[in-house]
């Protein structure tokens, strides 16, 4: 009896799987910092001079800013999981998957550490001391680092770029940061575009309680100096001799104050402040309190998120 060979049974490919293989492309994204960043490492008070900036904090930064941007658009919390567990990847033993979203550094100039008289600069300006609280008021000598910038290249394919990494990448490059205390304004970005049009935030967003970001933000006057700006909107918000020591109408926690960079020009900063949504914070109808009369008194203009005065 003539045994017969076993048939090979072809590989079944899905075809979605593959689709998204071969559609999949890279989109390089060119950054710089354009205030004094701290921390990013794994030791504490110090800086990686080699890899300031980390893959798998630039995926945490988009996963923040995806969340933020997204969060209106779901009824729960589990439904929000679910889908941005679907995008950015979970380690759940029940439904976990890796990211769909690649992401790769690559520092594009060597890092120079701020000198000493830089850092006494900073230390001697009340409200960067203050709002730099744990990094300045420590006895180890702390390390930072001065502008530098770095590539950021980011793979998936083209509706998922379009429709989700693409707004986190804007909202994270105006509004965040790199390093310790972004929301104090350290470690801000540029982002340079290859169009230097305004960034497309939309004009109105449903208020949820699971959203984050607000649809307006308060805009002081131009500057040509990243940190002058900066200075300008600490000065505003954060002076201890004005406020006492604990001015926590105007500093609270989802208050965020920093220098952003006019993407239509590249030689003029803003000086911004906006808050996050926290809805069940108890000190929040004093925030809205304090909030309200600053546009009006204190050189402060209130514009629909991520847009700027017009010269």
């Amino acid at each position: 009896m003539v045994r017969k060979p076993p048939g090979v049974v072809p590989p079944v490919f899905k075809s979605q799987k593959v689709l998204a293989e071969y559609s999949a492309r890279e989109h390089k994204l060119t950054f710089s910092t354009i205030t004094p960043m701290f921390g990013g490492s794994p030791w504490p008070l110090k800086v990686n001079p080699a890899a300031p900036v980390a893959a798998r904090s630039v995926r945490g930064h988009l996963r923040f800013w995806w969340r933020a941007l997204n969060g209106s658009r779901f009824a729960s919390l589990s439904e929000l999981f679910k889908a941005e567990s679907r995008i950015w990847g979970s380690a759940s033993s029940s439904h976990g998957n890796p990211s769909k979203v690649d992401i790769s550094v690559e520092l594009l100039r060597s890092t120079t550490l701020l000198s000493c008289d830089q850092l006494r600069d900073l230390k001697e300006r009340e409200e960067v001391f203050y709002c730099g609280y744990g990094l300045f008021d420590s006895k180890t000598p702390i390390e930072g680092l001065d502008r530098f910038p770095f590539k950021v290249t980011a793979t998936c394919d083209a509706e998922l770029w379009e429709n989700d990494v693409a707004p986190a990448v804007r909202a994270w490059s105006l509004l965040g940061g790199v390093g310790r205390r972004t929301r104090r304004g350290f470690g801000s970005l540029r982002q340079y575009h290859e169009s230097r049009g305004l960034f497309g935030f939309p004009k109105k967003t449903k208020t949820h309680k699971y959203s984050l970001l607000p649809t307006t933000w308060l805009v002081g006057p131009k500057s040509s100096s990243a940190k002058e700006a900066w200075f300008w909107i600490l000065d505003k918000f954060k002076a201890p001799e004005r406020y006492g020591p604990k001015p926590r109408g105007r500093m609270a926690s989802p208050v965020v104050v920093k220098a952003v960079a006019d993407p239509r020009d590249s030689k003029i900063f803003w000086p911004v402040a906006f808050q996050f949504k926290a809805p069940k914070d108890p000190n929040r109808h004093r925030i809205d309190h304090v909030w309200s009369g600053l546009s009006e008194t204190e050189g402060l203009c209130c514009l629909s998120i991520g847009e700027f005065p017009h010269e």
